[in-house]
């Protein structure tokens, strides 16, 4: 009984090892929200699409906020880029860890009172008007919840990809510290 308990969990982690066994070559190209995607995080709703871009070594994600559900009135976008580091297998089935570092962020408003907010609470030029992108890399825009690149160099964070489907993992506040790696996914999947 217990050889054949032993190989049932040979063969369980065999299979489980080659379920997240992805490289960042299978992460190259261009992943997008399939829709409208709700979200609620610290207490707070929103709504977005997001669209992140993958090299072998590098990721970019452009995720614009909406005030709607059908995602039809945008507020404002943020454009982060960086290295990522494709982690180990967790848990979660075909899960891995991954650690964005994030070396350059934007925001555009889309909106004038986004604008005015944005203006009034420093980020960014406020030379810069609507719907023109504003680089925030150096003074962050917390108003916004994107604290700068000096405070704020990375993100853990889980990935998943089963199915052509890409996954993150479900937000929470203060990601940049391992500590507050996500324990769940984010069901909105990204698709080619």
């Amino acid at each position: 009984m217990k050889k054949i308990l032993a190989l049932v969990v040979v063969a369980t982690a065999a299979a489980f090892a080659q379920s997240s066994s992805y490289t960042n070559t299978d992460l190259v190209g261009n992943w997008k929200s399939k829709g409208c995607e709700t979200f609620t995080i610290g207490g707070q709703t929103g709504f977005l699409k997001r669209d992140f871009v993958f090299t072998a070594k590098t990721w970019q994600l452009e995720y614009t906020m909406f005030a709607d559900p059908s995602c039809n009135v945008p507020l404002f976008t943020n454009k982060i880029r960086g290295d990522y580091f494709l982690g180990e297998a967790t848990t979660l089935a075909n899960t891995r860890k991954i650690t964005w570092g994030q070396n350059a962020k934007f925001i555009t408003p889309h909106q004038p009172d986004i604008l005015a907010v944005l203006n009034q609470t420093g980020c960014g030029d406020a030379k810069i008007g609507l719907n023109l992108e504003r680089e925030i890399s150096v003074s962050g825009c917390m108003a916004f919840g994107v604290g700068s690149v000096k405070d704020y160099p990375q993100e853990f964070d889980l990935l998943k990809l089963e199915k052509g489907q890409l996954f993150t993992g479900l937000r929470k506040e203060n990601m940049n510290l391992e500590v507050n790696r996500p324990t769940a996914i984010y069901e909105f999947p990204l698709v080619r």
